[in-house]
């Protein structure tokens, strides 16, 4: 067997040097028939990910999948190890000496600061997977499998960016939503966490698996779950339980938000607020359709723009769709506008020029509306801007109605 030593580590997001943070150490890589071996050790838990790059450029997708062991998680172990059996695009690559075109790259993350993608099995076993990129997620994010069986999420990194949340006057549609009082005045916001959000809308069958029924119709596993309310997703045993900002994320045990919370381990796991949301949504455009300039002059514009990126009412036949069909924004996020509208955190309030940080919504009363946000397949391109935000009545729920799921950073239940 060659002992190799490993040519490169690196630790992501902090120096190694400061104090509380995890240091790998004793990295070898050894290599024998067609299988590499890799041995390194922490001194505290920490999530690990494995990278080959040639020429600086990671070979990613299918080369990688063969790994496994002490990677793609939370390890908890000091010595740990990886076995890589090599294809043959793999068995190509050299490791060491004067025609060295490969370098093995472990990269380690503290547990709270995690990578950017997190798959999470919904069978029960409460099993987290981390990657650094989309392209090292097994199968690809937009396999059904993360539509149905899984559910993957994107880490927002929005901590301490001052940005401007409504719209401007000038924006082509706002008119449509400026019903009096006014519901989208522009007005900066700072949120100060970074966050998980799904990069689908939640799905029937994923609502299925969590909860052992889908609340919605029958047309497809891959399909956004829908029909179903606000009270219900989060539960109300009086005019007080479960009612955000009130107790916060505190639900009662029988509605599908807590069941998933036991499902996948995570106790704070619940839908986004409404900053949370549009600061997704944008994914740092400031236009009113992210990834497109504010050019067009009439509806049928916009309507080029829109059909890249939405199910709205000239392209939906009247029904939502799978999820994941229409182009992502640049955060990689599916459906952010169209579909099915996706309810918020947030009890529903006017608009306001006031700066705030964080912001949560007001306090609510009983039946207070709630936001949502993105628009759907019955509504017209006029809502499908990212600062459109209508209200929802809080125990009535609409087959145009959905949500997505998020969780916060650092992971709660994750030590």
């Amino acid at each position: 067997m060659k002992k190799i030593n490993i040519v490169a580590v690196v630790i992501v997001m902090a120096s190694a040097a400061m104090a509380g943070l995890p240091v790998s150490t004793s990295f070898t890589l050894s290599k024998s028939g067609n299988t590499i071996d890799i041995d390194y050790s922490l001194d505290s838990p920490a999530i690990v990910t494995f990278d080959v790059l040639t020429n600086g450029v990671s070979i990613h997708g299918s080369h990688l999948l063969s790994a496994v062991g002490d990677l793609n998680v939370l390890v908890t172990n000091s010595s740990c190890k990886i076995i890589w059996t090599l294809d043959e695009f793999s068995q190509r690559l050299k490791f060491s000496g004067s025609r060295k075109n490969a370098d093995a790259v472990l990269t380690v993350w503290p547990a709270n600061l995690p990578p950017d993608y997190m798959v999470l099995d919904l069978d029960g076993s409460k099993r987290r997977w981390f990657y650094p990129n989309a392209e090292q997620v097994p199968g690809g994010v937009t396999s059904v499998v993360y539509k149905t069986e899984k559910l993957v999420m994107r880490r927002i990194r929005a901590a301490g960016i001052r940005w401007r949340k409504g719209s401007p006057v000038s924006e082509k549609g706002r008119d449509f939503n400026q019903w009096n009082p006014p519901r989208e005045v522009p007005h900066f916001v700072t949120l100060t966490n970074d966050f998980y959000i799904g990069i689908y809308e939640f799905t029937q069958k994923q609502l299925e698996l969590a909860c052992g029924t889908r609340y919605g119709g029958l047309v497809g596993d891959a399909h956004p779950a829908e029909n179903i309310s606000y009270a219900t997703l989060r539960g109300c045993f009086n005019e007080w339980h479960g009612v955000w900002p009130n107790l916060g994320h505190e639900v009662p045990s029988y509605c599908p938000i807590y069941k998933l919370r036991d499902l996948v381990g995570l106790s704070d796991f619940d839908i986004p607020t409404e900053a949370q949301w549009e600061f997704a949504c944008r994914a740092g455009s400031g236009t009113s359709i992210y990834g497109f300039r504010d050019t067009a002059a009439t509806s049928d514009d916009v309507s080029v723009n829109l059909d890249k990126v939405a199910w709205y009412n000239k392209n939906s036949d009247g029904a939502h769709h799978e999820v994941g069909l229409k182009a992502p924004n640049a955060f990689g996020l599916y459906d952010m506008l169209g579909n099915v509208a996706e309810l918020c955190l947030d009890c529903y309030q006017d608009g306001s020029e006031v700066e705030k940080v964080e912001p949560i919504g007001p306090v609510s009363t009983y039946n207070s509306s709630r936001v949502l946000r993105g628009g759907s397949y019955s509504d017209s391109w006029m809502a499908m801007r990212c600062a459109y935000r209508p209200g929802a009545v809080y125990n009535s729920a609409a087959q145009s109605n959905g949500f997505r799921v998020s969780c916060s950073i650092p992971l709660a239940d994750v030590h």
